[in-house]
């Protein structure tokens, strides 16, 4: 009897090992399943409804508001007409960088350096002073010009009065667009300009006919007798930067046919200032709607007016904005631009 007990106990063992194999199998079958589902599960809850941004963290404090050129009513539209695509706005971040344009500091040097810089611009003799910041020279030679530098904040506004020249415009020695960028970027090198985020930037190239002493773009350097060069900031998460001036880079530089030193740059105008890039704080965003009823009702700057009282606005887009002084922050907008090359920017931030 002992014997018999003992195949049971043995048929016994065998069976449930059978059935815990099976069962076990089935089992890791089942948790597989179940694992991969909820994975997939949770993955697409996640694609469908992905974590909000952390909240801003604002390490300026609160922000002045854009500082825009003062304009008049008479050079604003009367009325706005919004005609995007399906009349409805794009959708935009709920929170963007801000960065820190660092103030000047004014040195006993400054006025030396700018003395340099305008040597390299051609320009030889005294300044006179203007204001104690601002300092103007002049030559009369090969054609009057003129140069203003500020010495504390370094920026260049230089004329030159090439319609009283009569030969120049005989002269077609014009550059190509990678000559005029080679070009623009020695006289960044020579005037302390060559910061990697405008150095590295490819120039927008324009080509100018001269007519009656005014300049009007043309389509090719066959039919041109100036290539203008303007330089346009690209910020670290790859947004535009744009100027006060419709069209107008934050660096411009023009150059004629001739190859004669001081007939070579006929102008250059920077109001270029350093950015600190390396530590943005984030800030909240109003929405495009809320920038749209800030332009109707006479808020933000109208870069580009148009002719008569109604402007047609078909594109939206945020940029940032190239700051009139140093000591403010670089902050990004909102482009509104239309028919007849209309453009308004209002401040992105909201403050």
């Amino acid at each position: 009897m002992a014997k018999q007990s003992g195949k049971l106990d043995l048929s016994t063992l065998a069976y449930y090992g059978r059935n815990f194999i099976k069962y076990g199998a089935i089992g890791l079958v089942f948790f597989m399943v179940a694992r991969f589902t909820f994975t997939a599960a949770w993955q697409l809850y996640r694609s469908l409804n992905p974590p909000g941004p952390p909240p801003p963290t604002m390490g300026f404090g609160q922000l002045p508001e854009i500082v825009f050129p003062q304009q008049t009513n008479d050079e604003r539209p009367v009325e706005f007409v919004l005609e995007t695509v399906g009349q409805r706005f794009p959708s935009f971040p709920s929170q963007l960088p801000v960065y820190e344009v660092p103030a000047f500091v004014p040195d006993l040097l400054a006025l030396d350096r700018a003395k340099q810089h305008a040597a390299q611009l051609g320009f030889l003799f005294e300044p006179e002073k203007i204001s104690t910041q601002i300092y103007r020279w002049r030559q009369r030679s090969p054609f009057p010009a003129s140069l203003e530098i500020n010495i504390v904040n370094n920026t260049y506004q230089m004329q030159s009065d090439w319609a009283s020249s009569v030969e120049l415009l005989d002269k077609k020695f014009i550059p190509d667009e990678r000559q005029a960028a080679s070009e623009l970027r020695t006289i960044l090198r020579n005037l302390d300009l060559a910061s990697p985020d405008v150095a590295t930037t490819t120039p927008k190239i324009t080509y100018l006919r001269a007519l009656a002493g005014e300049t009007r773009q043309v389509s090719s350097i066959n039919e041109a007798d100036f290539v203008q060069a303007d330089i346009y900031r690209i910020t670290p998460s790859g947004l535009l930067a744009i100027t006060h001036q419709a069209n107008h880079g934050v660096i411009r530089a023009v150059f004629s046919g001739s190859r004669q030193v001081g007939e070579r740059l006929l102008s250059f105008t920077s109001n270029y200032f350093p950015v600190n890039w390396s530590r943005p704080e984030t800030y909240p965003t109003q929405t495009a709607q809320q920038a749209w009823n800030q332009l109707v009702a006479g808020e933000g700057y109208v870069v580009n007016p148009v002719v008569g009282d109604k402007a047609v606005v078909r594109y939206v887009y945020l940029a940032y904005f190239e700051p009139l002084e140093p000591g403010t922050f670089f902050q990004p907008v909102y482009v509104f631009e239309g028919d007849n090359g209309f453009q308004a920017i209002v401040s992105a931030i909201d403050y």
